[in-house]
């Protein structure tokens, strides 16, 4: 088992503060050549800290990238519902008609859910499923008025692919 590493020399930086075995485990992972590898240490982290929202953003990641877009949407939608239940606020995007982000807290539930959303969307978008995309898209217009996730890569995105299409 490698050992805990020290801020510096961390990699990558998966949230400010980290259980130390989880990000031991995510740091590996990011650093392993072996798919089989870093999807089993991505699993381990989980396992030493199952509310971790960074855990999960790193393993939905892990799956989209891989092409596994139902794996990557399991666990996105999984982790919407624990962002929910940990801010306290309804996991149903369509429920809330005000801005859901703070400014201040980069790291809370609240942006979270509109990072797991934006995935959400891109998921959707990749699988072909352009209404959903577009619901998904305005809930976002909602809840994060000032693109603090960047949402709006995806809306130029799938703008693109509209007019490829209709230029095709």
């Amino acid at each position: 088992m490698s050992t805990i590493p020290s801020p510096i020399s961390e990699r990558v930086r998966f949230a400010r503060r980290m259980d130390p075995a989880s990000n031991a485990c995510l740091q590996e992972a990011a650093a392993s050549p072996q798919a089989d590898r870093a999807e089993a240490l991505l699993n381990k982290a989980a396992r030493f800290a199952p509310e971790s929202l960074a855990v999960d953003v790193a393993r939905y990641k892990f799956y989209f990238y891989r092409g596994e877009l139902a794996s990557a949407e399991g666990i996105v939608r999984a982790t919407l519902n624990k962002a929910a239940t940990q801010g306290g606020f309804s996991a149903d995007w369509s429920q809330h008609t005000a801005p859901l982000v703070d400014r201040e807290q980069p790291e809370s539930p609240a942006r979270y859910y509109l990072y797991g959303l934006k995935a959400l969307a891109f998921i959707r978008l990749r699988s072909g499923a352009a209404d959903e995309t577009a619901f998904l898209l305005k809930a976002l217009s909602v809840l994060d008025p000032h693109d603090l996730v960047g949402a709006s890569v995806i809306v130029e995105l799938t703008a693109g692919i509209g007019d490829a299409v209709d230029a095709g």
